[in-house]
């Protein structure tokens, strides 16, 4: 079937986008450059810590860094704390927020990724009155943080919250889920990170199905770890037996390392959301109802309803 006019736009949109994901955020709203200047000595827990201020509600449509190194993007954590939002923080590895957990070579999603030096994230997310960003770690830090945003057009009650879920399961526990959401009240999720390790070998952890129980009941029980992220089958060639990403979906990592075997795989849900009413007990299996023993670390966005 031929694709419409409408279609044919939109399908270029995203692909433009995908192309120059720095460029086309430069073109979404106003630019604030921070310096991203952080020298820790001493004994004093300091944090690189910025505050953005506004008298009306903003939409931030992405974060961009520049001048990172890889030890900073791996040993960092991010915060996210937005005032008077009346939510709870956003903390994880800077890594996870950036896509590039085991220093992934550089790629480019929608969302987030690396092009050049520069690593951008851009789940969007509102804020009202201030929005503090800091840097949790050791190391010393020199760069350039930019925020590109703009006034919101609408109602701040039309929009969800932005948060996400960090979970570690160091390692997996038989017969126990690796819990990517377990949450209360209203919202719709929207993406998925995870990135996995285990023995040496095949990753047969992937073999592990995704789980959904949405306000009480079971909605969707998947078919293996690496059909949830659109990319089965793995370890044959032509298909998963390497690294390979896409605008929605990809594996950043996929292949041994020294003693084991590593996989890092997203998801982009903006297109197909997950809404709840009530509840929602997200996880995924590490192989076969759960028997098989990997280092699971995740992060999961979702919108909460107000």
């Amino acid at each position: 079937m031929e694709m419409s006019d409408e279609e044919k736009a939109m399908l270029g949109k995203a692909v433009t986008r995908w192309n120059d994901p720095v460029g086309t955020l430069q073109q979404t709203g106003d630019a604030v450059e921070i310096p991203l200047i952080h020298h820790p000595t001493g004994k004093d827990y300091v944090l690189f810590s910025h505050t953005l201020k506004a008298e009306s509600p903003m939409i931030v449509h992405g974060l961009v860094f520049e001048g990172l190194t890889e030890a900073v993007v791996r040993r960092n954590q991010i915060e996210i704390t937005l005032s008077a939002m009346q939510s709870a923080p956003i903390r994880l590895p800077l890594s996870f927020f950036l896509g590039h957990a085991f220093k992934a070579k550089p790629f480019v999603s929608l969302l987030f990724g690396r092009t050049g030096k520069n690593y951008f994230n851009r789940i969007p997310f509102i804020y009202s009155e201030e929005c503090t960003i800091r840097l949790h770690g050791i190391l010393p830090v020199d760069g350039t943080m930019k925020v590109y945003q703009s006034r919101l057009d609408e109602p701040v009650e039309n929009f969800g919250l932005l948060a996400a879920r960090y979970h570690e399961s160091l390692p997996t526990v038989p017969e126990v889920y690796h819990p990517l959401l377990q949450v209360s009240g209203k919202g719709h999720l929207v993406g998925t990170y995870l990135v996995t390790e285990g023995p040496q070998g095949l990753p047969y952890w992937l073999e592990g199905d995704d789980r959904w129980i949405i306000d009480g009941e079971l909605r969707i029980h998947g078919t293996g770890s690496e059909d949830y992220f659109n990319c089965g089958w793995y370890a044959l060639k032509g298909r998963l037996n390497g690294p390979e990403t896409l605008p929605s979906h990809g594996f950043p990592i996929y292949g041994a390392a020294p003693n084991t075997m590593r996989a890092a795989a997203f998801r982009w849900h903006f297109s197909d959301s997950v809404p709840f009413d009530t509840a929602l007990d997200f996880g995924i299996e590490h192989g076969e109802v759960n028997r098989h023993i990997a280092e699971y670390r995740s992060v999961t966005y979702w919108y909460a309803g107000r």
